[in-house]
């Protein structure tokens, strides 16, 4: 009986978690036909090993690390898996959100996202490095917490906050060059840039030798 029950409980939180495993599996493969081999070789597996998980609450977080460490097992030599240098500085001061301000636009971030398509942020995803893309994907897309991305990809807590940032980074200048060649934004006036304060946009006043 307890099989049985264990079974169906199994089967309702693959098919709860069909979707988002799909798109994890798809930002590592960048590939659908390896994307849904990789989602099956994990629910397979998941499917073994059933029985050895204790808290079946923790069973989505369960299912996410045995697709990455899948992916892990089957690409490790693969030059995907190449490490990014974490110490690269180039572009590190970018900000979107001081960038659009300085077009003078009200509401510059909703009327930028707006005219965006979600075609285009999906594509500027995917093109991040694969160490920061996988752990965006699993906070913002999948909505994990920064401990549960730490025990998915075996990574600190720490690396997950670096590589967030990083990704969210890579990510602005991404959209923002996007932007600029769709022609949504001009480039702005250089020197003019905006803090944001309690919500109210004010500017920062430079001073200079004269």
């Amino acid at each position: 009986m307890q099989e049985i029950d264990d079974k169906i409980l199994f089967t309702n939180e693959v098919l709860k978690q069909a979707d988002g495993l799909k798109r994890f599996a798809l930002s590592l493969c960048h590939n659908q036909h390896n994307a849904e081999d990789l989602v099956s070789e994990t629910v397979l597996k998941a499917y073994e090993n059933f029985t050895r998980l204790k808290d079946h609450l923790k069973i989505k977080s369960w299912l996410y690390k045995i697709l990455y460490n899948q992916f892990v097992s089957m690409h490790r030599k693969s030059s995907r898996m190449k490490q990014v240098d974490l110490s690269e500085r180039d572009g590190d001061n970018f900000s979107l959100f001081e960038n659009l301000t300085a077009t003078g636009i009200e509401d510059p971030e909703k009327n930028f996202l707006q005219k965006l398509t979600a075609a285009s942020v999906q594509k500027a995803i995917e093109e991040l490095p694969l160490i920061f893309k996988q752990s965006l994907v699993l906070s913002d897309m999948e909505q994990f917490s920064y401990n549960e991305i730490s025990k998915i990809l075996d990574i600190p807590v720490g690396t997950v906050r670096s590589r967030i940032a990083r990704a969210r980074q890579q990510l602005e200048k991404s959209l923002w060059q996007l932007a600029l060649e769709m022609g949504i934004v001009n480039k702005s006036t250089p020197g003019k840039k905006y803090v944001c304060t309690c919500g109210k946009e004010e500017p920062i006043i430079h001073q200079y030798e004269t």
